[in-house]
């Protein structure tokens, strides 16, 4: 939930804050409803009212088209203005113009604990989430923020500056990067500003190791978008490093960013890495952890498509941090904005896989947005509306605080999530996969232990960071890439992954790695590998899948896109007990359930005792302590024994079953 804005930063001004202050008659004609059903009007639940109202949701349709959103937004209602926001502008071109299919505006509430209430405004698949409360007398009210007319003006530079100076002065683990010529380090190649403070001053591409370099450095973020833009090459190198003739406009406001901050050197990747050299661009995408981490900050071009787009936006001179209105026979409410940077997450250069790894190892980040501009580092979460900070969950900014942040994080629950959002990323050349990943990969080392094997790490977790299953449809399945990875690591394929172990649960292995390995095809093994294999022991089964028979026992996850062979073998790969508790009326529950989840497999054609993964199936026992084989019995076609190739079948005893190799 959203914090309230500094009262410093407050400045309420009737003359321009009354049209921002109201809301249409159709979002309060759901707030109200919504009040009604939820508070019944009055506020005064008590606490076993509110146990009981947990988790009830409701929902209303607040416009029934684009047309009524449209005028909503033109008359001022915040609500309805706020929601644009969170909408990419290609859409909103699309659905003003009608070249696509308008969505209804919706919105779903659910109680809270705290006598308060969730409401998620959406419409299609972009939403924006309230929290509405009882206002009571002393609370702030209405809050509207002098910002300036565009995410450059002075006003936006006060608030930037004050960000700055306190992260370096008051955060100790982001780490106030004092320089020596001892500690100082630079990447291979900078733009040089020549001067931090005259616009005029020539702009060219150094070469670091030739220069006697003084002062920090900031990196640009940005998409790269289509058609032709400036790239550094083989062909143009000498000229550039003589001088820029002309930049695009984000790379020219970047110039603008860092001279406003005194900074002279800039690293832009399409102009500080030769792009038609693979190995000047293998040698520098193994330094990118450097790159990045040691930054004085990170400039984003949040919400740009291409580099023409530049930063700086135009926008009104003022901002509702906290709206707070009367609702006729409810009351005072006061309503805030959940999580102003899901405007960051939907943004076009948040699709982009690279810039994950930009975002997580950068130190200090400034995003500039459409509407404002945001900040991160690892003490603080902040957008100009909230200059004093957001407390957010399960967020990229959260992720980020692994590298050296305070954290009640598990490292390992957060690879897990920064390969799930890796993964939904896009990536214009696949072949990109683990290069993408190596800077992060690098910084985690020391906090996951073990080695890293082309995805996964070989530590303590290995078996359950195995099970990893496809998030799309079988018919959506891209085909198997070429090589990059094993096929037990999600690095295989090309689409979206979800890790399937549950939180909090209890997971007991069904098989041993015995030996892990692969081999890189050059010095530094998070960036590409020739080969790899898993030696592991366990009860390998061959199967028959009657997918009609299987379906409501059995949920099958394929990797990818390719013939299933009419032979299969299923590898238990883990238990997971989970318990659940429950209130009804006076009486509490307790349900246990057991979760198994099994490696599908198929022979390697080329070594009788070699598997391929093609697939994860998981299965739900309602009854505890059941034996999950039970349910793969029902399915066995051959029993498991040593007439299942293998490397070697080791019989009855604690170490019983299938010696096999996973490739």
């Amino acid at each position: 939930m959203a914090s309230e804005p500094c009262s410093a930063s407050i400045v309420v001004k009737d003359q321009h804050a009354s049209k921002l202050r109201s809301l249409c008659s159709s979002c309060q004609n759901c707030l109200v409803k919504v009040c009604q059903e939820h508070v019944d009007g009055s506020w005064s639940l008590t606490y076993n009212q509110i146990k009981e109202s947990l988790g009830r949701g409701s929902n209303h349709q607040i416009h029934d088209n684009y047309d009524e959103w449209s005028e909503a937004m033109r008359g001022g209602c915040w609500i309805c203005c706020r929601l644009r926001d969170y909408v990419p502008r290609p859409i909103l071109e699309k659905l003003a113009n009608k070249s696509i299919m308008p969505a209804a505006v919706t919105c779903s509430a659910t109680m809270k604990m705290d006598r308060c209430f969730s409401l998620s405004i959406k419409t299609g698949q972009y939403q924006m989430g309230l929290t509405v409360r009882r206002s009571y007398p002393g609370m702030s009210q209405t809050v509207v923020l002098e910002v300036g007319n565009a995410t450059n003006s002075s006003s936006a530079w006060k608030t930037v500056l004050t960000w700055l100076d306190n992260c370096i002065h008051r955060h100790g683990s982001c780490g106030s990067l004092k320089l020596s010529q001892e500690t100082a380090w630079y990447p291979t190649r900078l733009l040089d500003l020549c001067d931090s403070v005259n616009e005029n001053a020539n702009l060219k591409v150094i070469d670091t190791a030739n220069e006697k370099l003084e002062g920090f450095y900031i990196t640009l973020s940005h998409c790269w978008g289509e058609g032709n833009y400036m790239l550094l090459t083989t062909e143009n190198k000498m000229i550039l490093q003589n001088k820029i003739p002309d930049l695009p406009r984000t790379f020219e406001e970047a110039t603008f960013v860092c001279r406003k901050l005194g900074i002279r050197y800039l690293w832009v990747d399409s102009l500080c890495i030769v792009q038609d050299d693979p190995e000047d661009w293998a040698r520098e995408a193994a330094l990118m952890q450097d790159v990045y981490s040691r930054a004085w900050c990170n400039i984003s071009a949040t919400a740009s498509r291409h580099s023409d787009e530049g930063l700086f936006r135009q926008r009104k001179e003022y901002v509702v941090g906290q709206l707070t209105i009367d609702l006729k026979g409810i009351g005072r409410v006061s309503i805030t904005e959940e999580d102003p940077f899901a405007q960051i997450e939907i943004s076009p250069l948040q699709n982009r896989a690279w810039v994950l790894q930009e975002r997580l190892l950068s130190k200090r980040i400034l995003h500039f947005g459409n509407t404002q501009i945001f900040w991160e580092c690892g003490h603080l979460s902040a957008c100009e509306s909230f200059p004093n900070g957001i407390s957010r969950d399960g967020s990229d900014s959260g992720m980020r605080s692994i590298f050296g942040m305070e954290t009640k994080k598990d490292p390992v629950t957060t690879w897990s999530s920064i390969v799930e959002n890796y993964t939904r990323r896009s990536i214009t050349y696949t072949s990109d996969k683990l290069p993408v990943l190596s800077g992060i990969v690098k910084n985690l080392s020391p906090v996951l232990g073990g080695i890293y094997l082309a995805g996964v790490w070989n530590n303590k977790n290995l078996v359950y960071d195995l099970g990893w299953a496809t998030v799309v449809s079988r018919s959506d399945l891209r085909p198997r890439p070429k090589y990059r990875a094993p096929t037990w690591s999600w690095a295989s394929i090309d689409d979206a992954v979800k890790f399937m172990r549950l939180p909090d649960s209890l997971c007991i292995p069904h098989i041993t790695v015995m030996d892990a390995c692969v081999e890189p095809v050059g010095s530094d093994e998070s960036i590409a590998v020739r080969s790899g294999y898993l030696l592991v022991r366990g009860h390998l089964k061959r199967v028959g899948i009657d997918e009609q028979k299987m379906f409501h026992r059995f949920k099958l996850h394929f990797d990818a896109c390719e013939d299933t062979p009419s032979e299969l073998f299923f590898l238990p790969l883990y238990l997971e007990h989970f318990v659940r508790s429950s209130q009804h009326e006076n009486n509490s529950f307790t349900t246990s359930n057991n979760y198994s989840r099994y490696l599908i497999l198929v022979a390697d054609p080329e070594h009788s005792t070699w598997y391929k993964r093609v697939g994860l199936a998981a299965t739900e026992h309602f009854t505890v302590g059941r034996n999950p084989k039970d349910d793969l019995d029902k399915w066995v076609l051959v029993n498991a024994g040593p007439r299942i190739p293998c490397e070697r079948y080791l019989g009855p005893g604690e170490e019983e079953g299938h010696v096999i190799r996973i490739v």
